[in-house]
């Protein structure tokens, strides 16, 4: 988790938003009698109390859920999830660049598509959790 006691960030909490002005850290973890003792029902007990730092009165924490992808075209990519262009690389000329996005969760579909401008074409990517492009995707 990354924990912001910045108040006054517009959008935090967007999957688009981009911390540039570097508001979030790692979340501090809160240990005390209260912290050690008290737990919410339905909230599993490995659950930690955490808070952006010790000394302010409000936090806000965000967790990006979902896995990254890394992808790579043969030259002009742009990627979308469930239809919905999220990204347009910008590095189209340097097909040997590999570009990474989070998929966020629940995500149903990941479409890749790629220009070539002559030459060897082709689509790579890939998933730390095991999906890979194979001959399994289905391509147009």
């Amino acid at each position: 988790w990354q924990c912001s006691h910045n108040e006054n960030l517009v959008g935090w909490a967007k999957p688009d938003f981009e911390d540039s002005a570097g508001d979030f850290s790692e979340a501090l973890i809160i240990n005390g009698p209260v912290a050690s003792t008290f737990f919410q029902p339905n909230i599993d007990n490995s659950a930690e109390w955490i808070w952006a730092d010790q000394g302010h009165s409000w936090a806000a924490c965000r967790k990006i859920l979902g896995t990254s992808l890394f992808a790579t075209c043969d030259n002009h990519m742009k990627l979308y999830f469930d239809g919905v262009l999220q990204f347009q690389d910008i590095l189209w000329q340097y097909w040997d660049h590999t570009s990474e996005m989070v998929i966020p969760s629940g995500t149903k579909v990941v479409g890749i598509e790629c220009k070539n401008l002559g030459g060897p074409e082709g689509i790579l990517a890939s998933t730390p959790d095991g999906l890979v492009t194979d001959g399994s995707w289905q391509c147009s």
